[in-house]
C-alpha cells in the first residue's frame, strides 16, 4: 500500500503531466517542434524523476524489510526475556538476581553504555570498564579469593543473638566494598563526584549554588552541624518554593547485607518490585532527617517557616537506577538548561543521564578494584573460615596423593 500510495503521488507530479500533455498534443499535430521543445521537459529531468522513483521503491523494499526483521527480533527478545523473568519468579534461589535484574529494567541504569567517549566525563579505563559489566551483570570479580574477608570493622549479630564486631566477609561481586565499606574513603569519593556532578548541572541551568553548606540551620540551631552536599540559594529560578532548596545525595545497594557482606535472599514480593525496598527506605529516610530538623527550629524559633525550606533526597542503587522523584527533578533543571541554552530538550536530558551514570559506574569500578587490590595483597592474614566447594575439593585430592 506504501508503494502504491508513493507511486500515485509521483504520478500526480506537475512535470509529468506536462511532459504527457504535450507529447499528446505533438502527437496530434496541435503544436509544431519549436513549440514542444520549449514546453517539453529536459531528458535530463525525466530521468531524474525515474531515478527517484527507483529511490522510493528501493526504501520502502527497505522499510519493509526492516519492519519486519525488527517486529521478528522485538517478539523473539520479549519471549526470552519472558521466560528469563519466569524462572527467576518460579525459582526461589532466583530471587536474588531477579531484584537486581529488575533494578536494571530502567533507562538510567544502562545509560552508561551508550556513552560515546569523546568527553573525558564520559571515558572509563578498561579496567574500569571490566569491572563494571562484571558487577552490572552479577559476574564474580575474579580478583576476590573465596573465603576472603575485609579489613573494616562492622558489628554483626551472632545465632544466639548477641552482637560481635569482626571483619566481614566478601562477598564475590563486590557489593560490601562498593557500598557496605567506608574504609579507605573510597565510597565517600563516589558519593562526592555524584554530588560535583549534580552540582555542575544545577549550575548550567543558573543555579546559585553552595556545597556542604556550614550553619545551614544556624541561625535557630546553632549547635547543629547538618551539612546538605547542595544547597540552591536561588530556587526560584526552577519555579521552587521557598528561599532554599536542599540536596542529600546517597547510594545503596539494591540488595540487603552489603555492610556485612552476607547478602540476604529477598522474599518473592519485595524482588518482584520495580524499585527495591532499600531505595525507597533510603529516599524516606533522607525526608524524615530532614523534617526532624525543621520541627527542631520551628520549636526553638516560633517565627520560623519550613516551607522556606525544599528537601530533594538524590537516591540513587548502585546498579544505575534513580529513585522515581529524585529523576523527576533533574529532569526539571536539565528541562530549565534547556530552556536557557537552546538546546533540544530530549538531547539535554539524555546527555547528562549518560554523564551522571558514568560517573556512578566508574567510581563504583573503581572502589572495587581498588579495595579488592588492596585487600587481597594482605589476604594471608585475614583468610576466613568458610572455603568454597571447589578449594576443598582440591585439598582433598591432594591429600590423596
Amino acid at each position: 500500500m506504501h508503494r502504491i500510495a508513493g507511486l500515485h503521488s509521483l504520478h500526480q507530479c506537475p512535470r509529468l503531466e506536462a511532459l504527457e500533455q504535450t507529447i499528446r498534443r505533438f502527437k496530434l499535430g496541435e503544436v509544431d517542434a519549436n513549440e514542444g521543445a520549449n514546453a517539453v521537459p529536459s531528458i535530463q529531468d525525466f530521468v531524474n524523476k525515474l531515478h527517484k522513483i527507483n529511490q522510493f521503491l528501493d526504501q520502502q523494499d527497505r522499510q519493509d524489510r526492516e519492519t519486519l526483521q525488527n517486529k521478528l527480533t522485538y517478539d523473539l527478545q520479549q519471549q526470552r526475556i519472558k521466560a528469563m523473568k519466569d524462572f527467576m519468579t518460579n525459582n526461589e534461589d532466583q530471587h536474588i538476581n531477579l531484584r537486581w535484574w529488575n533494578g536494571l529494567q530502567n533507562q538510567e541504569a544502562g545509560a552508561w553504555l551508550d556513552a560515546i567517549p569523546k568527553i573525558d566525563k564520559l571515558q572509563m579505563r578498561s579496567s574500569e570498564f571490566r569491572t563494571a559489566l562484571r558487577y552490572r551483570y552479577r559476574i564474580a570479580i575474579s580478583a576476590i579469593r573465596a573465603g576472603s574477608r575485609c579489613d573494616c570493622k562492622v558489628r554483626m549479630k551472632q545465632p544466639n543473638g548477641s552482637f560481635v564486631t569482626c571483619c566481614p566477609p566478601l562477598d564475590p561481586y563486590g557489593y560490601h566494598v562498593s557500598t557496605g565499606c567506608g574504609k579507605d574513603g573510597l565510597r565517600i569519593k563516589t558519593h562526592d563526584a555524584l554530588v560535583s556532578e549534580l552540582n555542575d548541572i544545577i549550575r548550567y541551568a543558573g543555579g546559585n549554588t553552595v556545597k556542604e553548606q556550614r550553619h545551614c540551620f544556624g541561625d535557630h540551631l546553632p549547635d547543629d552541624n547538618h551539612r546538605p552536599d547542595i544547597a540552591i540559594i536561588n530556587p526560584g529560578a526552577f519555579d521552587i518554593p521557598g528561599n532554599k532548596a536542599l540536596l542529600d545525595v546517597t547510594v545503596t545497594c539494591p540488595l540487603e547485607g552489603a555492610q556485612t557482606g552476607k547478602i540476604s535472599k529477598p522474599t518473592k514480593t519485595d524482588a518482584l518490585k520495580k524499585v527495591s525496598t532499600s531505595l525507597t527506605t533510603v529516599y524516606r529516610n533522607k525526608i524524615n532527617k530532614y523534617n526532624k530538623v525543621l520541627r527542631n527550629c520551628a520549636e526553638v524559633s516560633p517565627d520560623f517557616n519550613p516551607n522556606h525550606f525544599s528537601i530533594f533526597p538524590i537516591a540513587f542503587e548502585s546498579s544505575g537506577a534513580i529513585h522515581a522523584e529524585s529523576q523527576k527533578f533533574i529532569d526539571s533543571i536539565v528541562e530549565k538548561a534547556a530552556d536557557i541554552t537552546r538546546h533540544p530538550g530530549n538531547n539535554l536530558v539524555m546527555y547528562f543521564k549518560k554523564k551522571i551514570s558514568v560517573c556512578l559506574q566508574k567510581n563504583i569500578a573503581r572502589t572495587i578494584n581498588s579495595r579488592v587490590g588492596r585487600i587481597m595483597s594482605h589476604q594471608d592474614f585475614r583468610v576466613g573460615r568458610d572455603f568454597a566447594d571447589e578449594i576443598i575439593a582440591d585439598e582433598v585430592v591432594k591429600s590423596n596423593y
